[in-house]
């Protein structure tokens, strides 16, 4: 069950390690639970497709969700596929909705689709959950998938790295970076007395003169 996982991850040595290293954290079968899960709603979404589980080949359900995908919208199971994925001898198919979209969006055809919104909403699905668990301690299950390239975890690593991934995990204790203020100069007051314009002078002393006349 564990290699089921690890498969549809990228079936990578590290990844195999992290998964492993999981479930001895966790010191019970919280991963068979997981994959159980996922082929349960998987299965759920093919029977809705109008598919049989156990008689439809990969390519039958990938043409089935590219035609369902100008509709996805209107579709209550794409509100809960973003970590349902299924191994079909050895072509894994995602149906997470920004997957299904994008391939039928480029037109890509079977064996060259995308999988990678899948990959991420399952790495967060397993460290939500293997986080959530009483027996593991979050920073070493954060730490783990990271390194196992399972899910990106900003506050696992010395240095966060900006991710545009909507399943990147919030950092733990965070500090709000403060913005420096940039320093206003005072400017001195000016006296209050102005110096009567010189135009207006020329006019008062010739009044003067005339009154004198």
């Amino acid at each position: 069950m564990s290699r089921n996982l690890t498969k549809l991850l990228g079936d990578s040595v590290q990844t195999r390690v992290a998964v492993s290293e999981l479930r001895r954290m966790a010191g019970d079968d919280s991963d068979v639970r997981l994959i159980t899960e996922i082929l349960a709603r998987a299965h759920s979404i093919i029977r809705a497709l109008g598919l049989d589980p156990a008689d439809t080949t990969g390519r039958e359900v990938y043409q089935a969700l590219m035609a369902a995908a100008p509709r996805l919208d209107q579709t209550a199971w794409a509100r809960a596929s973003d970590w349902v994925m299924m191994d079909f001898d050895g072509q894994v198919i995602s149906f997470h909705p920004v997957d299904i979209v994008e391939n039928y969006h480029h037109q890509l055809p079977y064996g060259q689709h995308c999988i990678e919104s899948g990959k991420r909403g399952l790495g967060y699905e397993i460290t939500r959950r293997f986080s959530a668990h009483p027996r593991t301690h979050t920073p070493t299950v954060e730490r783990v998938v990271c390194e196992g390239g399972i899910c990106y975890v900003a506050s696992a690593v010395s240095e966060p790295v900006k991710s545009a991934s909507p399943f990147q995990l919030p950092v733990a204790n965070a500090k709000p970076k403060r913005r420096k203020s940039a320093a206003v100069p005072v400017k001195s007051k000016k006296s209050a007395s102005k110096k009567p314009h010189k135009k207006s002078q020329q006019n008062a002393n010739t009044l003067k003169k005339s009154q004198k006349v």
